[in-house]
């Protein structure tokens, strides 16, 4: 059909293209759904009319037979609908029932094994305090056996140190003479025959003995202290290659892994040098500075001459004699240590620790050694001890040369009982030491009013004697009365007494 208006027939693939082309081309459809809308309503007027009347036997007598057959399609319907849902519930009812059964079997099942379980539970709860007690004495046992194992193998390694120190001093030959003159007592000490003095005496020392004896003093210590693996305060530097005499380090410049040169003899003592040493110490501040243990003259004149040197080796041989007793007080032995003049007596602590086995000591060894043998286990055999109490127990033996040190964990020296052997030590600064020594040899030497004159100024002394009144002196009475001394009294050293002015 061709349009009046543009004249072009309507196909699928030619589209509209004017309003009345497309206005004609949905004619048809309009017509056609108006009259199914008719019959729609006329059917639903027809269904409205059937389904007025809901109970059969109230219809009424005009009415046709299509009412009473809705009405039976309807009952018919619900007896259907009815059926099914009751079916339905009786499946799913199979169903519950049949998970119901499959839980209970599954309760039951579990009730079992819970009951299994509280059975094997309460038998493990029963047995728990026979093997608790079981395995804590197989364990206290084991430790008991290690305790005496630990504690045999720290008496051996003890015995050893000692064993090694004293055969170091024995080799030395560290010894002890006593005389008896004019009914006093005098005890010397030496090393391999070199006698030890009194710090207090250096004033009357010649250097040559007194160097020689502080150098096998500090020998033996080193070899003391690296025996029975201890570190002291104060290192030592023994003599080696060039490196000929010993000095020793401030306790805060020790052991810093530095090599010092040897600061070298002291054989200048004019103003001029005091000054360049001044700028070489200047130059060198990094540096720590040893302090020497030897003197290449006498005491008096040092002091008088260098200050700076004499000081130096005041504060070396104190903290020589301050090492010695610090080591004493770490091994057990306070005596010797509890007042700065029993420090200066270097030879008597020194043979104290090494030389002599006191009877205390031998005692305490003895017991010692009777309770291992009756019971090898008995230091550590006693019930449940607090911490405390079993160090006390683990260290009866605090006197014994060798018990502590740096070398062992066990009674290390660096531990709380380690600490506990110094603390408390009134002269843990070897500064006490050194002022009280320095304050007590320069009394005597300025309130003396002698000078030292060198063997070579007593060639010289007879001829003084023709100028003026002059009286010779020896020296000090016990340093003459040393036992097997050939030599004639007041050789070593000699005092001219000054005139005094008339």
């Amino acid at each position: 059909m061709e349009c009046s208006i543009c004249s072009l027939g309507h196909s699928d693939k030619l589209p509209f293209h004017c309003v009345t082309c497309a206005r004609n081309s949905i004619y048809a459809p309009r017509l056609e759904s108006a009259r199914v809308l008719i019959d729609n309503d006329q059917l639903s007027k027809e269904i409205a009319s059937l389904t007025k009347i809901t109970n059969i036997n109230d219809q009424d007598p005009d009415q046709g037979d299509g009412s009473r057959r809705w009405i039976l399609e309807k009952r018919r319907i619900a007896a259907h609908q009815s059926k099914s849902r009751a079916m339905a519930l009786q499946e799913h009812r199979t169903v519950l029932s049949a998970e119901i059964a499959k839980m209970k079997e599954e309760l039951s099942q579990r009730k079992a094994m819970l009951n299994k379980r509280r059975t094997t539970l309460d038998k493990i709860r029963d047995a728990i305090p026979q093997k608790r007690q079981e395995k804590t004495e197989s364990l206290d046992s084991k430790v008991q056996q290690q305790e005496a194992d630990m504690n045999t193998n720290h008496r051996r390694t003890r015995e050893s140190r000692a064993f090694l120190a004293r055969e170091a001093a024995t080799l030395m030959r560290l010894r002890h003479v006593r005389s008896e003159k004019r009914g006093k007592t005098l005890d010397y000490y030496s090393i391999g025959g070199i006698f030890l003095p009194d710090l207090r005496e250096m004033n009357n020392i010649r250097p040559e003995e007194l160097t020689t004896a502080l150098t096998n003093l500090a020998h033996l210590l080193v070899l003391a202290a690296h025996y029975l693996a201890v570190r002291l305060p104060a290192e030592i530097t023994l003599p080696h290659r060039a490196y000929p005499l010993p000095t020793i380090f401030l306790p805060a410049q020790s052991y810093l892994l530095q090599d010092i040169p040897f600061p070298g003899l002291a054989t200048s003592h004019s103003s001029t040098s005091s000054l360049i040493l001044g700028k070489h110490d200047q130059i060198n501040k990094s540096i720590p500075r040893p302090r020497p243990l030897y003197i290449d003259q006498k005491l008096p004149k040092i002091a008088h001459e260098d200050p700076n040197q004499y000081n130096h080796f005041m504060e070396g041989v104190s903290l020589l004699a301050w090492d010695l007793a610090w080591l004493c007080r770490t091994q057990g032995s306070v005596e010797g240590t509890e007042s700065w003049e029993e420090i200066c007596c270097i030879g008597k602590n020194i043979y104290h620790l090494l030389g002599s086995k006191s009877t205390s000591s031998l005692s305490a060894r003895s017991r010692h050694r009777a309770n291992d043998a009756a019971d090898p286990g008995s230091e550590a055999t006693e019930t449940p001890l607090s911490g405390n109490e079993r160090i006390v127990k683990r260290h009866k033996s605090f006197g014994h040369l060798g018990e502590f040190s740096h070398g062992s964990t066990r009674s290390f020296l660096g531990s709380v009982e380690g600490h506990s052997l110094v603390r408390g030590w009134k002269y843990s600064r070897f500064s006490l030491v050194v002022d009280n020594l320095k304050k007590t040899l320069l009394g005597e030497m300025t309130g003396a009013e002698w000078e030292l004159l060198d063997e070579k100024d007593f060639a010289d002394l007879n001829q003084d004697t023709t100028d003026g009144e002059a009286v010779v002196i020896g020296r000090d009475e016990d340093k003459d009365e040393r036992p097997n001394n050939d030599k004639p009294r007041g050789v070593s050293g000699w005092t001219k007494l000054r005139e005094r002015p008339s």
